[in-house]
Formats: structure tokens, C-alpha cells, sequence
């Protein structure tokens, strides 16, 4: 949707992401870099088989977007889930909510991820758990139980055209 717009596949790329395509078959790393690094927000003309299992909305029209400078389009999503372009996370409407990460934000600048808004603005955000804590929780499936790892969902939660904020 957005490609027509923005039609260089290095905006979609961090220049810190030195990481390689996978090889399919080993999981081993080719000698090709990886093209992608950068996910578009889960609620912006989503997968509906997701949306019916994390109770989420998608939209398809910037008119249904309110407060735009607080909606989530692009981030920077870590390795350990990065695969169909499309950063889930649900918000706090459904029984997931704010229970446990379902996709990774990107911590490869300090502890902090890149991410923009549907106004076109973007920033950096750092994250107050570290990389281990929410790979480890979504690794065991195990709920964000810990203060400050709440607190970084609460902020991703935030994002979401589905907070009554940004209704």
C-alpha cells in the first residue's frame, strides 16, 4: 500500500542491520544482506486471520486514522521475529493485552528501536527492559510480569489506532 509512495527498498532498511538473508533450508546465513529490517503496524491493512484471533481492527483508510501523530505505521523489529513485514501487538481490548510480546521491537540502537507515525513524524524509542527479558518471555510464552516491561508495552499499547486516545 505504501510501496507505490516510497518506492526504495533501502527506506525499509536500517543501515545498523548488518544481519543476512537466511538460507530457507539450513536457517544458516547466505551472503546476502537483509533487504528489510522496518514492519508496518499490525492495525494498518492487516492479515484478517490474525485480526480474528488478537481481536484486532485493521484500517485501510488514512481518514479512519485520529490522532496521527500517535499511530504506530513503521518499526524497527528484532530478529528473533522478523519474517512477514507485519508487527503485531495487541491492545489492551482483548485477552492478550498487554499479557505477553507477540512480535519483537528492535533493540539494536542502545536498548532502543526507530519508529514513525502516521503523521510522518519518526523518533527514537528506548526500551526500559532489555533484549534478553522479552526475547526469553516470548520464547516461554511467559507474561511481561515485571514492572518496566509493562511499562514498554503500555507505550507500544499506546500506538495503537485502537486506544481510546487515539480514537
Amino acid at each position: 500500500m505504501v510501496y507505490p509512495y516510497i518506492k526504495s527498498v533501502s527506506t525499509y532498511h536500517c543501515t545498523a542491520d548488518k544481519n543476512y538473508i537466511l538460507n530457507f533450508g539450513t536457517g544458516q546465513p547466505t551472503s546476502t544482506n537483509r533487504l528489510r529490517c522496518f514492519s508496518m503496524s499490525c492495525y494498518l491493512n492487516g492479515d484478517p486471520e490474525t485480526e480474528a484471533q488478537f481481536g484486532i481492527e485493521h484500517l485501510s483508510k488514512v481518514a479512519d486514522l485520529h490522532h496521527v501523530a500517535n499511530i504506530l505505521v513503521f518499526i524497527d523489529e528484532d530478529d528473533s521475529t522478523i519474517d512477514d513485514g507485519y508487527f503485531l501487538y495487541p491492545f489492551a481490548i482483548n485477552a492478550y493485552a498487554g499479557l505477553n510480546w507477540v512480535n519483537v521491537p528492535g533493540f539494536r540502537h542502545s536498548n532502543g528501536t526507530v519508529w514513525s507515525f502516521a503523521d510522518g513524524h519518526a523518533a527514537y524509542k528506548r526500551w526500559r527492559t532489555p533484549r534478553a527479558q522479552v526475547v526469553a518471555d516470548l520464547e516461554r510464552n511467559s507474561p511481561a510480569d515485571i514492572p518496566a516491561e509493562r511499562d514498554d508495552l503500555k507505550d507500544l499499547e499506546a500506538t495503537s489506532p485502537q486506544n481510546p486516545g487515539n480514537l
